[in-house]
């Protein structure tokens, strides 16, 4: 061979094209130079498309027509904090009577369940997040009073829903109360 191959102009390029090819594949593995998209949406626009999507806490069989005057009524008022937060955009919380997405766990069960996941108190989760959490807390811009909040209104939820038919407490207490 004479060499006419390599003097070619479509060799070059594609000789250049194959290199460029190479790298790309590679900086797209390691991700070193190219950084996935943020896709988190501003502040505002997010909480104007909670509010668009129409999230409400759910009218409870407990009350009629949901009159707010009832127990209800009340703990549906006490789990606002969950609806302002956005943290519905992907957990219910059951014991509140508030629907939500449904990426997330039911927050009612967090109080039992963070230990188990985390090996820490739900108060040491809410101050130093893990996972997925630890990311939107950032975004939430949620201050120390509202962890606060959150603690109470999910110990709250999580002492309640123990007591529920599954537990063994209400088995106890139900068995005294029907005459069945």
């Amino acid at each position: 061979m004479t060499g006419k191959g390599r003097n070619n102009p479509s060799f070059h390029l594609l000789s250049i094209f194959c290199i460029w090819l190479g790298m790309g594949f590679l900086v797209g593995i390691t991700g070193s130079v190219i950084a996935a998209p943020n896709y988190a949406l501003p502040d505002d626009r997010e909480a104007k498309l909670v509010y668009a999507s129409g999230l409400q806490p759910q009218k409870s069989a407990g009350t009629q027509s949901g009159d707010p005057s009832g127990a209800s009524g009340k703990t549906a008022r006490e789990g606002e904090l969950f609806l302002q937060k956005g943290c519905t955009q992907c957990h219910e919380v059951s014991y509140y009577g508030i629907a939500g997405g449904v990426t997330g766990p039911d927050l009612t069960k967090a109080y039992g369940d963070v230990p188990d996941r985390f090996g820490k108190t739900l108060a040491e989760f809410l101050q130093e997040p893990e996972g997925t959490m630890a990311e939107m807390f950032a975004r939430m811009d949620i201050t120390g009073d509202e962890k606060n909040q959150v603690l109470e209104l999910l110990t709250a939820a999580g002492g309640k829903a123990a007591q529920q038919p599954d537990g063994e407490e209400s088995k106890g207490t139900e068995n005294t109360n029907n005459p069945e």
